[in-house]
């Protein structure tokens, strides 16, 4: 009867894949299917209508509860990650879906539960020697996962195994192409890469990884060379187009992503266009994260709160058109800062003036430097209208809304987004009195 049994199961069989998916095996064909009930769960997120009703995707609010709380976790894996990073000169860059968060949102997408970093193979495999010996948190650990197929280095936490952040590891290529060359690469590099799988034998990741380097060390590089980028041989994306111009990736610039500064690829445009297209649009599914509705432990949800708290900046907005600053300016921004960790300013456009009938001595980008050359400013953003501070304050997660009393009462309305704060304004010193003193002059 065992045996009957075992025929059968190896013919067809449904188990347990995840906590979100089924693992059904039939003839040898494996298909992985979403549990019914994580699917009910999946429909009734809010994105499903933000879609649906075609709302700005960059105007949607972050993900709450269970979802946010494994974001901000993952985030302080990537903060750890970065001071490793930044102790041993290892460059690397938000990649993939954290990159579209960080341009899209200014931080996760809301749906996604990890995080993807990119880097060179010479960092990657410096990575790999020196983090688990320096990361500060020595709950955290790097470690190779994953199969046969595709198997990558991630960090981890002891205590809570479920978070994590994919290393993706890139490689120099050195040879000149065409777009349509390279997309003919890309394809050669595949079945190179699906001929390759077959032969082996070892289902050591550690093995495979040495040997992933081998096979390709004729066209690729691990020292600084151009013209191209190209991802590395262990993980094998659908994507037509594996090589990035250099110019793409390289120098690294710095973007927010949640109320931090972050490496990201120099033209992050041309990048996320190579690889989604338009990438400032609802995707054609919108797909959960790995582990997104998986419920944290009673011993892990006292962990999660601890770590947050680590990472929890007090966010501070307000707004102006600090035109000709002033001691009476400066006297408003170092109390609005003291209020929190993280300051920003929206600051009025010029376009905006015009709206109000006001007009500035300075232009919108002068002012924009001027402010960002303040000690106490973190961020300068445009205001356009008076109706976006509901959105600003969900978008840029602010948690104190700061103005001077005499618009006492008038921004009452965002108590429900956040503590609102009216600061006594410097007496006897004005944007007015200095322009009139200025023009006696």
């Amino acid at each position: 009867m065992n045996k009957v049994f075992d025929i059968l199961s190896n013919i067809f069989s449904i188990n347990n894949f995840s906590d979100e998916r089924l693992l059904i095996k039939f003839f040898g064909l494996k298909i992985k299917f979403k549990k019914r009930e994580f699917v009910k769960k999946v429909k009734k997120s809010p994105y499903f209508y933000y879609k649906k009703n075609n709302i700005d995707i960059t105007t949607i609010p972050p993900a709450e509860g269970d979802i946010r709380n494994k974001q901000l976790v993952v985030l302080y894996l990537l903060k750890q990650l970065d001071l490793v990073c930044k102790k041993h000169n290892i460059q690397y860059w938000l990649d993939f879906g954290t990159l579209m968060g960080a341009v899209r949102h200014k931080g996760f997408i809301p749906w996604d539960d990890d995080i993807d970093i990119g880097i060179m193979r010479k960092d990657y495999n410096k990575l790999i020697k020196v983090f688990n010996s320096s990361v500060e948190d020595k709950d955290l650990y790097i470690e190779l996962r994953g199969t046969k197929k595709c198997s990558l280095f991630k960090i981890f936490h002891k205590k809570i195994n479920h978070i994590f952040i994919d290393i993706f590891p890139y490689d120099f290529y050195n040879k000149k192409l065409t777009r349509d060359e390279q997309i003919s690469m890309t394809a050669q590099y595949k079945n190179m890469r699906s001929k390759f799988l077959k032969s082996q034998t070892t289902v050591d990741l550690n093995e495979l990884q040495l040997a992933y380097q081998n096979l390709t060390k004729d066209f690729t590089s691990l020292d600084k060379q151009e013209p191209y980028v190209i991802w590395g041989f262990e993980f094998g994306h659908n994507w037509k187009k594996w090589i990035h111009d250099y110019d793409t990736i390289f120098p690294l610039k710095n973007l927010e992503f949640e109320g931090e500064k972050f490496p990201c690829v120099n033209n992050h445009d041309k990048y996320l266009t190579d690889i989604y297209g338009n990438y400032m649009a609802y995707p054609k599914n919108i797909s959960v994260g790995h582990f997104l509705y998986k419920k944290f432990e009673p011993e892990e949800e006292i962990l999660v709160k601890q770590l947050i708290k680590k990472i929890k900046n007090k966010r501070v907005i307000t707004y102006g058109t600090f035109d000709i600053l002033h001691y009476g300016h400066i006297n408003l921004l170092k109390r609005a800062k003291a209020l929190g960790d993280y300051l920003i300013v929206v600051l009025s456009s010029d376009e905006f003036n015009a709206i109000k009938n006001k007009t500035s001595y300075y232009t919108y980008e002068q002012r924009k430097m001027i402010l960002e050359a303040c000690r106490y400013v973190d961020l300068v953003v445009p205001e356009y209208n008076w109706e976006q501070k509901i959105s600003d304050v969900q978008k840029y997660k602010a948690d104190v809304f700061v103005m001077g009393d005499d618009w006492e009462g008038k921004f009452d309305f965002l108590k429900d987004y956040c503590e609102v704060v009216y600061l006594p304004r410097t007496p006897d010193v004005s944007t007015t009195q200095a322009k009139t003193f200025i023009s006696q002059q």
